[in-house]
């Protein structure tokens, strides 16, 4: 077998573990939004981890566009580390 002949069928397979995983993460998102509405509206409770959940992603997301420097941990983010989750 010759690479030719093999990254197709390798290629092949990181597509449907992307697809996997994709069809994975818009199934959890989609019990995520029903969970917080019948929380919020039946039972008159928010469901406090759903911040806890936008805060590390919005922490993530702004590592990962800037970097790990002290300088942004220092100014921006001293509310989202030291929120009690």
């Amino acid at each position: 077998m010759s690479l030719a002949q093999d990254l197709p069928a390798a290629l092949d397979h990181v597509y449907r573990g992307c697809v996997a995983a994709a069809a994975v993460a818009i199934g959890l998102m989609s019990l995520i939004v029903p969970v917080g509405v019948v929380l919020r509206y039946v039972f008159g409770v928010g469901a406090q981890w759903q911040m806890c959940i936008r805060d590390r992603s919005y922490l993530i997301s702004q590592i990962r566009r800037y970097g790990f420097t002290s300088n942004f941990l220092d100014e921006s983010c001293q509310a989202v580390m030291t929120h009690d989750c």
